[in-house]
């Protein structure tokens, strides 16, 4: 399978792709997906942005990119004291591959070491979730 050119290991930008200061009301120097604002003139980013996010998930790190040609939302979040990644497409690019097809993607073209712990979200709706590198957050 080929996916066109390869690209390097993800560049994290500090919550979107223009650098923002922390919430101070936060201890854990998260944002709120009300903070989120995908690059400008990018339809496919506003897609990506546009996807559901539960009220407790606090977005740490965000990053909006192409690899490959296909548009990715990269974020590192936190839910209920775990810290983890996601890697966020669009089912119209991708919908049709396997999971397997989808690692091998985020391994091969994005460099990035998922880990063994992947779980993989294709519920209704415009986007598929593949999150990873599931650990303990440190406080």
């Amino acid at each position: 399978m080929s996916y066109g050119r390869t690209t390097s290991v993800v560049e994290w930008m500090p919550v979107s792709v223009y650098p923002v200061a922390p919430c101070p009301e936060r201890s854990d120097h998260s944002i709120s997906a009300a903070d989120l604002e995908p690059p400008p003139n990018d339809p496919d980013f506003v897609l990506l942005a546009a996807r559901t996010l539960d009220e407790d998930v606090r977005i740490r790190r965000t990053s909006y990119q192409r690899v490959a040609g296909i548009p990715v939302l990269f974020e590192e979040w936190v839910w209920d004291g775990i810290l983890a990644r996601s890697a966020i497409f669009l089912r119209r690019d991708v919908g049709s591959w396997s999971d397997q097809q989808l690692i091998a993607f985020l391994r091969n073209q994005a460099g990035i070491d998922v880990g063994d712990q992947v779980a993989i979200s294709r519920k209704a709706g415009n986007h598929i979730f593949v999150n990873y590198q599931f650990q303990p957050q440190v406080l």
